[in-house]
């Protein structure tokens, strides 16, 4: 029932405030990256994540990020709203952000990585992990796209 509900969640992007990153060196790209779909992860590769996340640094970050994911034994129906940014860093197939959140209404440190594949010859990339507040790993879901996809700078 979760995911039947997030799949039309995840349709529209989500508000998030997003944090300062440093300037932009030659190897970065316009500071935009969007990204909607689904990675599968656990150690049998049986859970699924969807995901959608906005970010933007022009030239203060802003955006949002969702990610939820059921089905799995360690981390049934779980929500991860990603709700101030702090740091956001755009290359040319990849943004890393990070910041404060919640996990099922637990305040939370989230460190993300998107990487999309168009022109590197991978296959677009998401990864998510959570934290406590003192530093517990408390949610991990990382995979190439099973659907959905990425972009990093101006989409094509």
């Amino acid at each position: 029932m979760l995911m039947r509900v997030l799949v039309g969640c995840l349709v529209v992007p989500a508000a998030v405030v997003v944090g300062a990153s440093s300037a932009p060196s030659d190897a970065t790209v316009t500071n935009k990256a969007t990204g909607v779909g689904s990675v599968q992860f656990g150690k049998d590769m049986d859970a699924v994540a969807m995901f959608d996340f906005n970010v933007s640094a022009d030239p203060l970050p802003r955006g949002s990020m969702l990610v939820a994911a059921e089905h799995h034994d360690e981390y049934p129906e779980t929500v991860v709203l990603l709700d101030s940014i702090k740091k956001a860093t755009f290359t040319e197939h990849q943004v890393r952000f990070s910041g404060t959140g919640t996990l099922n209404d637990q305040q939370v440190n989230v460190k993300v990585v998107a990487v999309d594949g168009v022109g590197s010859g991978s296959p677009d990339h998401f990864s998510v992990k959570v934290m406590t507040l003192t530093g517990q790993e408390v949610f991990q879901a990382e995979g190439d796209l099973t659907q959905g996809d990425i972009f990093v700078g101006e989409p094509q």
